[in-house]
């Protein structure tokens, strides 16, 4: 005996619905073509929570369209949304940020059949691929290339003790609560004060030579003498660093908050 027809219908509507929907990406943060801040992240957004594991595989793809390179940085999966943070820059040039100024870049999600394709936590993959193209802003004098992740707040000098940073092996460490802006720091100056300075010819003072080592979300400079020192640092010495704030700046060009007025900071010899 056969079923009534519209059983048949209403058995088919039924296996429709409970068929699984597909994983799917709804949304990319930047519009196609726009202009992007070299720190600014990235953001896809998908209807059902992602696996971590597969994000790393080669899933997502930043290409610099001007020689095929990858953009460096770092994926992060936060339930239905991936994130990619940029390199930020520690050269003067810009040239090893994650997006680099003056530049057009393609940004693909990979999907099935390929195996390296973006997957759901329940293991099921994308079926369809995306491709997106942007740009970032010309480096030029004026024009800004950064976005300021904390508007309005300069950075400041974090992990002193007592007001003092540590001279260890020939060596001090500055550590910022913020990213530096690297063009800013070139510019900077560093000097070694001691007993062997003059208040009327601070230019006397040795040179410190410096090199930024971190910048992705709190910037570190490490300190060393530009050839030898005038003297060996006694521990109950008094030796002290000079800044110059003005070119020790956020990525929104704020300069150095200093607690006190006077840009010194004075060494603990270990």
């Amino acid at each position: 005996m056969r079923a009534p027809r519209a059983g048949w219908l209403g058995i088919l509507a039924t296996l429709a619905t409970c068929a699984p929907t597909p994983f799917e990406l709804l949304s990319f943060d930047v519009a196609d073509g726009a202009s992007v801040p070299v720190n600014r992240p990235l953001v896809w957004e998908f209807n059902r929570p992602v696996a971590p594991g597969s994000v790393g595989s080669g899933a997502f793809r930043i290409v610099r369209l001007e020689d095929g390179s990858l953009a460096p940085g770092q994926f992060f999966v936060e339930d239905r949304r991936v994130r990619f943070e940029p390199q930020i820059p520690l050269r003067a040039d810009l040239s090893d940020a994650g997006l680099i100024p003056s530049s057009r870049y393609r940004a693909e999600v990979m999907a099935l059949p390929r195996v390296r394709s973006v997957r759901a936590r329940d293991g099921s993959g994308l079926e369809r691929p995306a491709v997106y193209e942007f740009q970032t802003p010309a480096l030029s004098a004026g024009n800004p290339v950064f976005v300021d992740p904390s508007p309005q707040i300069g950075p400041r000098l974090t992990g002193l003790s007592g007001k003092k940073v540590d001279w260890q092996a020939d060596a001090a460490t500055l550590r910022f609560s913020e990213s530096v802006d690297p063009r800013e720091l070139a510019k900077a100056e560093f000097r070694l004060g001691g007993p062997w300075s003059r208040s009327l010819h601070p230019e006397e003072d040795p040179l410190l030579d410096f090199e930024l080592v971190e910048n992705q979300s709190r910037a570190v400079v490490r300190l060393t003498p530009r050839g030898g020192l005038p003297a060996e640092l006694e521990p109950a010495g008094d030796y002290w660093i000079r800044l110059d704030p003005r070119f020790l700046r956020d990525l929104g060009g704020h300069a150095l908050s200093l607690e006190d007025p006077e840009p010194f900071l004075r060494l603990r010899i270990r």
